[in-house]
């Protein structure tokens, strides 16, 4: 929120504005601390993933995987790439407010769908013209620098390659040469890979091997160069893993044996108390049954959350949460309301802290088929808890799929992401759809994660393709970062990655000051700036500051010139807000906002 808050009290720069003082006077303004959270780590299945690219390449009739009839899931005649409401029917499309979201199912508040930028096209390091490239992972270091951590095979014999780092300093529009993270080629195998950025700018990223190894990987220049750390030595057949870094402490954590088929894992971490120079020995943090694992720390109390399927994959999603920093660990707390009988809970979602006590998770489900073949991935699940993973609240279902049995969710593969906005509100994005024309979607909730939308699609969708892989984080101001790859369905030819982001809420306006007796400055902060002015015996008499008028609205400059003067004793008040497109700051205080109707 963009609050102009100033230190010394009001009247005193209302009296030095009525004086006529001359010299330039600096307000100081205290800036709203808005940290930025150490990233959520994000796995990838991708061996299942890209199973059915490879299948299509060495098929024999490659017209089998050529484009198919659009999806129609609420059977409304609108085909779901363009309904404004895709899962509930409204041949009408009526759009009562303009905002893009159909009046059947739009359960905004205000300000409509996120809108995200154009797409810019992510660096493709591994330049073989059979070599796949996607997003595993994206963070945000404590200098705003957006990191993504991209993996890479080949779509012709499902060959792996190499794991690389790419990065913008300039919020996305360009993005550096790739760094290589692995230190030869042809270890990412098909796995599991997590990044994390500490309060630091430490970066940290683990991955497991086709030898069953787990690797860490670390850098300390912001991710020019890597140093590696061997966290499970080869032959541990370890599986998933994940990472998280806050405070100088790191933990990795894997499950081992792999899960999958047997379901006989158990966790493992590994934890630092010295920034991630060295670890100590591995222990034991659940026991057999256990898979799956992710893992965070929360800012506010740096309590360490790991998230698991528990009960051998069969029973429920469960939380475990240390709050003296990894060395013991609380009993599982059961987020999933019911027993899962009948489907097989997968992929547990990372635990992402909203305010303080206030965590967010969400799991996939999928049919009851131990064996592998004819698997149907269900739906997509949300929960809450507001007293700090103690209890959760009734499970919310965000894709309604389960009723719609030609609509898989995700064939294959873990693909959707979660992010917390410092509102306490949470966003999830997902690639949804059926075997042609997936698209990645995202679903909001306004309302601290009891409720959500419908699911909206991040960018247009577009004929003959389909999305995979997407994952998602957020900015200090809330700008909603979107990462994911595109591949063509009728020609074999590889995915290509692609970043967009939305707008963020404007951050506050500060170092306020006078450049002359004429012209108000400020510092750049916000795309745009609403300026108001009010007379001060309007406010000393109402006691608000409903009579302020306009003076400039979204401007794109960071001065604006008032060429009146006040009457002899009187005196003026200036009120400054910052905007980004239709999202709008605050005049300061909600009581304010309300009052002035200027620029709205």
């Amino acid at each position: 929120m963009a609050r102009l808050r100033l230190v010394r009290p009001w009247w005193m720069i209302l009296l030095l504005v009525a004086l006529g003082v001359l010299a330039p006077l600096s307000l100081a303004v205290a800036a709203e601390f808005s940290p930025v959270q150490a990233p959520r780590g994000h796995r990838s299945t991708i061996q299942k993933a890209l199973s059915e690219r490879i299948a299509a390449l060495q098929s024999p009739s490659p017209s089998a995987f050529a484009p198919g009839i659009d999806a129609d899931v609420d059977s409304d005649g609108v085909e779901d790439a363009v309904d404004n409401c895709p899962f509930t029917s409204n041949s009408d499309q009526a759009d009562g407010d303009g905002d893009g979201l159909g009046t059947a199912c739009d359960s905004f508040d205000s300000g409509g769908p996120l809108t995200f930028g154009a797409e810019v096209r992510l660096p493709e390091p591994d330049s073989a013209s059979s070599f796949e490239h996607f997003p595993l992972d994206i963070g945000v270091a404590p200098d705003g620098t957006i990191h993504i951590l991209l993996g890479t095979a080949d779509l012709s014999t499902g060959a792996p390659r190499n794991l690389w780092l790419t990065e913008s300093s300039d919020g996305g529009s360009s993005w550096s040469s790739p760094v290589k993270v692995n230190g030869h080629d042809n270890v990412f195998w098909f796995t599991y890979a997590d990044m994390a950025i500490d309060d630091s700018g430490r970066i940290f990223i683990s991955y497991d091997t086709s030898a069953g190894a787990v690797v860490l990987r670390k850098s300390l220049d912001g991710g020019s160069s890597f140093s590696t750390i061997s966290i499970a030595g080869a032959g541990s057949t370890a599986g998933f893993n994940a990472v998280a870094a806050l405070g100088g402490y790191a933990y990795v954590v894997w499950e081992t044996p792999t899960c999958f088929p047997d379901n006989l894992g158990r966790i493992r971490m590994r934890r630092s108390t010295d920034g991630g120079a060295t670890f100590e020995a591995a222990t034991d943090i659940r026991g057999d049954g256990s898979c799956i694992p992710e893992i965070t720390i929360a800012p506010s109390d740096e309590h360490v959350h790991l998230v698991y399927a528990d009960e051998q994959v069969v029973t429920f999603t469960a939380l475990s949460t240390s709050t003296n920093r990894g060395i013991t660990w609380g009993s599982a707390v059961q987020v999933r309301d019911s027993d899962g009988s009948g489907v097989r809970l997968v992929f547990p979602m990372l635990i992402e802290e909203g305010s303080a006590g206030e965590l967010f998770t969400g799991w996939v489900e999928r049919d009851g088929d131990a064996g592998g073949t004819n698997i149907s991935y269900f739906d997509f699940y949300a929960d809450r808890s507001l007293n700090n993973g103690v209890s959760f609240n009734t499970d919310v279902v965000l894709t309604q799929n389960i009723l719609n049995a030609n609509f898989d969710l995700i064939p294959g593969s873990e693909q959707w992401d979660l992010t917390t906005l410092s509102n306490g509100n949470s966003l999830y994005v997902l690639r949804d759809g059926v075997q042609d024309g997936r698209h990645v979607y995202y679903s909001r909730s306004t309302d601290s994660g009891a409720s959500y939308t419908q699911r909206q699609p991040v960018t247009p969708a577009q004929s003959d393709f389909n999305e995979w892989f997407p994952v998602i984080t957020r900015t200090a101001s809330d700008a909603t970062l979107v990462a994911f790859s595109r591949f063509q369905l009728s020609q074999f030819l590889p995915s290509v990655p692609y970043f967009t982001k939305s707008s963020g809420e404007p951050v506050e306006v500060s170092g306020v000051l006078w450049n002359s007796k004429t012209e108000l400055a400020w510092n750049a902060s916000s795309s745009s700036y609403d300026i108001t002015r009010g007379d001060v015996s309007s406010l000393r008499s109402s006691g608000n500051f409903s009579g302020a008028g306009v003076l400039s609205c979204d401007q794109v400059a960071s001065t604006v010139t008032d060429l009146d003067e006040p009457a002899n004793g009187a005196g003026f008040y200036y009120l400054v807000r910052g905007r980004e497109g239709a999202v709008r700051g605050t005049w300061g205080t909600a009581k304010r906002d309300s009052e002035i109707t200027a620029c709205n």
